[in-house]
């Protein structure tokens, strides 16, 4: 992910006498940078041409190697190796197996036991479609519950990041955007209606953090290992879902019995891999020092992420994902489609618009 600017200032901030080797790992099938260049894939043309001897290539793709030796299909990798962009390993001949594989593709439905391929042609399709086959994998403790009580175990019960909506574009009716909405309007129940919401999110929201916030200027959190407030480092990019503050639970109870109005003011956030952590956002937020308190904006911090974009998802994995892919004016390019069917450990749902998947893609990227 490094772009020709971020790749200079961090070649110029090396000690090169005090180097020995320099290490670059990544995937260069994956989407290159937003910003300007494709660093890392023309190193690696490169070191193909000049310096073979300094370029190491995994052979074995471990991802879904799970799934492949449990039985439980191989069809994610099988159908991202249609989509590689490595001029190296390209074959200009689809093998019989690969046709095969696209047929099945072709006719939707259960593609492997690691793929289910869904066909939809309006956005009223697609949010019914996927509300109901997410709510469908939520945990469940009683028969028939509510669906919003099936969100809630979700979030008691397992990482943020076991299910994952994707899909390419931020606006139109199948974006980024549109989708949160949706989903959180389902999901959260009327939440909003009973507590309010800070700057658009509300408790058992999914979220994600869109700054970095290094230690220079750390997010308020609690650490339950040391039993008191410290400032924490927090990437873009990280999960989480929303708790109620510790200092608003029993308050918060007694709006659910109907005996307050208080209105959300702020929040605690769990994110995926920060588990003895609640970071805090909104206003009136406790610090270190005994009577002190402070205030983290939200709608600088925090996205809703019931759906995030394949690109913010690059770099992550999830348990399972539904992934949206819409006719565009603009063809899906490979790099796109390899990164998202790529993001899946166990399962992907692909939610393809009209009948156009075709491994011929242009090679041009959202």
């Amino acid at each position: 992910m490094l772009d020709l600017a971020l790749a200079a200032t961090f070649i110029r901030s090396i000690e090169w006498q005090n180097v020995k080797r320099l290490i670059l790992v990544g995937d260069h099938n994956q989407l290159p940078p937003i910003g300007r260049g494709r660093v890392f894939s023309d190193i690696i043309e490169w070191l193909r041409g000049a310096e073979t001897h300094n370029l190491a290539v995994l052979e074995t793709n471990m991802r879904q190697m799970e799934n492949r030796l449990d039985g439980k299909g191989q069809s994610i990798l099988d159908l991202a190796e249609l989509f590689l962009v490595d001029s190296a390993v390209q074959s200009e001949q689809t093998t019989p197996e690969a046709e095969q594989l696209l047929k099945k593709v072709h006719q939707g439905g259960k593609i492997d036991e690691d793929l289910y391929v869904a066909y939809w042609n309006s956005a009223a399709d697609l949010v019914a479609s996927l509300v109901s086959d997410l709510v469908s994998v939520l945990p469940r403790e009683e028969a028939d519950p509510p669906v919003y009580k099936l969100w809630r175990n979700e979030i008691i019960q397992n990482s943020p990041e076991r299910l994952q909506v994707l899909t390419p574009h931020r606006g139109e009716l199948h974006g980024v955007e549109a989708l949160n909405i949706e989903l959180q309007s389902v999901l959260t129940n009327d939440l909003i209606d009973r507590v309010g919401a800070v700057d658009g999110i509300t408790l058992n929201d999914k979220v994600i953090q869109t700054q970095n916030r290094t230690t220079r200027r750390g997010l308020w959190a609690f650490d339950f290992d040391i039993g008191k407030a410290r400032q924490v480092e927090l990437f873009n990019g990280e999960i989480g879902y929303v708790e109620p503050h510790n200092f608003d639970r029993a308050e918060l109870k007694r709006v659910f019995a109907g005996y307050s109005k208080k209105r959300l003011k702020r929040f605690q956030v769990k994110f995926a891999r920060k588990e003895k952590i609640c970071v805090n956002y909104g206003r009136d937020i406790p610090t270190a020092t005994k009577g002190r308190f402070t205030s983290e904006s939200v709608e600088n911090n925090l996205e809703l992420a019931y759906a995030i974009s394949i690109h913010k998802s690059q770099g992550s994995e999830f348990g399972q994902t539904f992934v949206v892919l819409p006719a565009s004016r603009r063809p899906l390019s490979a790099e796109l489609l390899y990164t998202a069917l790529t993001r899946a450990q166990g399962h992907c749902r692909l939610y393809v618009q009209g009948n156009w998947f075709e491994p011929e893609v242009s090679t041009s990227y959202e």
